[in-house]
């Protein structure tokens, strides 16, 4: 009865007296998060490391992961209520603006020379390990930045919008980029299709999404034998990850209404629509 009574007074006290959040004025720890970042930046991505490295590695990722718990970073999901990086910034991201370009870039532009690099590179075999976690340090400053975490399906491709108007200025997006982006996700056995690759994808469809709201003629990356190509290969990249859950459908869903709101896109939207009810019951 003794430990009932004390257990109870116990749980009053915390409940009368919640612990605070620490508020922040400054990014304090930026220099360690740098280092920290280039660390992984610097890393081979074609390089396999053995289980010891491995496990330094995923040991940086998790200093980046600052309040999240995580037992293992391989087991690491994208459900809304996981954040792989700046948990102690996520109430104050405004923090983060002053060096936002000088930590975004970087990754974006290690991600960049992958894509452009792979497929001249097929003959070696990239480490899906490090590939990851260079991809869960670029979404978690796309999540970080643009948004607090809503559970709402009806209101997440409205988040998504924030995320591209936010994030727009650190993504490369020129028309040159677009046959990188779209030959890396039209690759039929690349690493795009791992299912631990599920940032990657992600980004990669972020990347096309942007790119097609470019004004310019799709059609000059065709040949006179295979015009509206490049178009019905940005459906089929977005149609392809629209029957998925989470974050893959939204960026789809996003690339597609893109894709079908711009000019000489009517005959493929019409097409679109009338096919919805099938690929709705794939669903």
């Amino acid at each position: 009865m003794l430990f009932v009574v004390l257990f109870y007074d116990s749980l009053s006290s915390e409940m009368a007296y919640p612990e605070r959040e620490k508020l922040y004025v400054k990014f304090e720890r930026h220099d360690d998060f740098v280092a920290f970042q280039n660390s992984l930046i610097e890393l081979d991505l074609y390089d396999e490391p053995d289980r010891d490295l491995n496990g330094k590695e995923n040991l940086l990722l998790q200093k980046l992961n600052s309040i999240v718990s995580i037992s293992s970073i391989g087991q690491l999901n994208h459900t809304d209520n996981d954040d792989p990086q700046f948990g102690e910034y996520q109430e104050q991201p405004y923090l983060l603006d002053p060096f936002l370009e000088s930590l975004v870039t970087p990754v974006v532009e290690k991600v960049k020379a992958f894509a452009r690099n792979y497929e001249v590179a097929s003959s070696r075999v990239p480490s899906t390990g490090r590939v990851e976690r260079l991809l869960l340090v670029l979404y978690g400053y796309i999540k970080l930045r643009g948004h607090k975490a809503i559970s709402s399906s009806i209101f997440r491709f409205c988040f998504l919008d924030l995320i591209i108007i936010s994030s727009a200025r650190f993504f490369p997006h020129e028309i040159a980029d677009m046959p990188i982006a779209l030959n890396f996700m039209s690759m039929e056995r690349g690493i795009i299709h791992k299912s631990s690759q599920w940032a990657l994808r992600y980004v990669m469809m972020l990347w096309l999404s942007l790119i097609v709201m470019i004004p310019f003629d799709l059609t000059q990356f065709d040949d006179e034998f295979t015009l509206g190509h490049t178009a019905r290969s940005l459906e089929s990249v977005g149609k392809s990850h629209l029957g998925k859950a989470g974050l893959e459908r939204d960026a789809a869903a996003l690339l597609l209404s893109r894709l079908y709101t711009r000019c000489a896109m009517l005959e493929m939207l019409e097409f679109h629509h009338n096919s919805t009810p099938r690929l709705l019951g794939k669903i």
